[in-house]
């Protein structure tokens, strides 16, 4: 009886583990980068417009093409990172809502980028003179 009390508390300290290690796995699911492919507009929130997928919380986010009409409904996201190499035009899909840059955001020379009426952008700034 000794043996079979040892074996059921080995068991229960192994599924606690795994199940307390399973929790931390899923919590930790990194970041992807994914890129705006059309060049004509469209909404964020279309998995096809976008190279990885339509950017979660934390993703870092690439605009390379100038887009001859406004990329729209942007919802309120973090992103960890934002580089805008091509004209754009983001709109909000509602008043008030929020992109947030917790990371980089970079605006190459010479692009245009503007944030559609009712929308907040907040990030992070240190500016550095490139002169």
């Amino acid at each position: 009886m000794n043996n079979m009390k040892r074996f059921l508390l080995k068991s229960k300290s192994l599924a606690v583990t795994l199940i307390i290690l399973n929790l931390l796995l899923a919590n930790t699911a990194s970041a992807k980068s994914t890129t705006w492919t059309p060049t004509t507009g469209g909404l964020w929130t279309t998995a096809g417009n976008w190279s990885n997928g339509v950017p979660a919380a934390n993703d870092d986010v690439i605009i390379n093409s100038n887009q001859s009409a406004a990329i729209t409904a942007v919802p309120s996201l973090t992103l960890a990172s934002l580089t805008i190499s091509g004209n754009a035009n983001l709109v909000p899909a509602a008043s008030g809502n929020v992109l947030t840059v917790t990371g980089s955001f970079s605006v190459s020379a010479g692009v245009t980028f503007s944030l559609g009426t009712s929308g907040t952008f907040r990030f992070g700034l240190t500016l550095n003179s490139a002169c």
